[in-house]
């Protein structure tokens, strides 16, 4: 995908490269949300209870959420508390 990326989502994605620790979670306000989920960039992961990541080993029987992520496995969630373009990271 071609697609020019928001200042909001280039800072993003600068603040998660800068961030001192492994970013787990980007909580995002709403339209940068949207920014995320149509940038082309973003996938699904499984996690089990727990929030360990599944390894597609799994019995049967266990349960495997898929859950939006960009990169490997940073997790992307909607903060309605947060203004339209700001996030917020956590390890």
């Amino acid at each position: 995908m071609n697609k020019e990326l928001s200042p909001a989502l280039k800072q993003l994605g600068q603040a998660i490269a800068k961030h001192p620790n492994p970013v787990r979670v980007a909580f995002c306000g709403f339209d940068l949300w949207l920014d995320v989920l149509g940038s082309g960039r973003i996938g699904s992961r499984g996690f089990k209870r727990g929030g360990e990541l599944a390894t597609g080993d799994e019995e049967k029987d266990t349960l495997v959420v898929p859950v939006m992520v960009v990169g490997d496995s940073i997790v992307v969630n909607f903060d309605p508390t947060l203004p339209p373009n700001a996030f917020r990271l956590a390890p």
